[in-house]
């Protein structure tokens, strides 16, 4: 199956951003993992014939993460919970002078149903070399994967408890598209 050639706008209307959490240290069992969405993300496909005649731009603004699911924990997440655990990662990710993270790709390999694509990822004012999976599901959408590891981009993931409780360095990231 091929996307067809042309221009393909995507966000929200027709797709999901949702970036995955855990928790590390000897009191990881007190965290979350969590799931966060991204409320306010656009992004161009623009594909050729080929994947390989394609890219793709994607820009995220931070200050729209939502968390959607706290998974574990010591107690269940409440309202207050999860503004305080979006502020957090505000101010962790530097979103006061870095408010958008983007992406855009340099190169994307295989085909539409399985395949790689890779970029420049910019997070707190640092870009470097990123790469996300590719993937056709049964229902047509399309799923993008991968890992960011935050100490890549200058980010000291959240500790509380005196580093007993650490949020881990890796924060997978999954799009869920649907491209017509």
């Amino acid at each position: 199956m091929s996307i067809p050639s042309g221009s393909h706008d995507l966000g929200p209307s027709n797709g999901e951003l949702r970036l995955g959490t855990t928790s590390e240290g000897k009191m990881a069992r007190m965290g979350h993992h969590l799931t966060l969405l991204v409320q306010d993300w656009s992004g161009v496909l623009v594909t050729g014939d080929q994947p390989e005649d394609s890219s793709l731009r994607v820009t995220a603004r931070l200050g729209s993460l939502k968390v959607l699911s706290g998974q574990g924990g010591a107690t269940p997440l409440t309202e207050d919970g999860k503004t305080k655990i979006i502020n957090n990662a505000l101010g962790i990710m530097g979103a006061s002078t870095h408010p958008e993270l983007s992406f855009t790709s340099t190169a994307i390999a295989g085909s539409w149903d399985e395949g790689k694509v890779e970029g420049t990822l910019t997070v707190n004012g640092r870009s470097e070399v990123q790469q996300f999976d590719v993937a056709r599901e049964a229902d047509g959408r399309y799923r993008l994967t991968g890992t960011i590891t935050q100490s890549r981009y200058g980010i000291k993931p959240y500790s509380a408890m005196m580093g007993a409780l650490r949020l881990g360095d890796d924060v997978s990231v999954e799009a869920v598209l649907a491209i017509d």
